[in-house]
């Protein structure tokens, strides 16, 4: 099969799904990188299978250039958080404008984006 590297954390994921499966899957690695498109343009020129994010496969879902291998059953997929982190800012370390800019933008998409909260009724 088309594997990340061992270092790389999707690697890790995928080690976790094969770990948890009920049914061992004998599976031989034919090619390794630590990047999702690699192995998205490995799959997509034949040579094997690939766990890949959702994300990274919709137009070639969508285009029935690659299919789901595991018939949508549960057990082959993983959800994950991620989280954006950065420095918290002090008086004694203010922090740089420009995490500061970007910081406020994404606050704002984000709350544009968050369906509006239900207010509470009143009597």
């Amino acid at each position: 099969f088309l594997s990340y590297t061992s270092n790389a954390y999707l690697g890790r994921m995928v080690e976790m799904i094969l770990a948890d499966d009920k049914k061992p899957l004998h599976l031989e690695k034919r090619y390794e990188t630590d990047m999702a498109e690699g192995l998205k343009m490995m799959a997509l020129e034949g040579h094997g299978i690939a766990f890949l994010p959702e994300s990274a496969v919709p137009r070639e879902v969508k285009g029935k250039l690659l299919a789901r291998a595991d018939g949508n059953q549960p057990g082959w997929e993983v959800e994950m958080d991620i989280r954006l982190y950065r420095e918290r800012p002090t008086g004694g370390r203010p922090g740089k404008p420009i995490v500061a800019r970007l910081w406020n933008y994404l606050a704002e998409q984000s709350e544009a984006a968050a369906p509006a909260k239900r207010k509470p009724a009143t009597k």
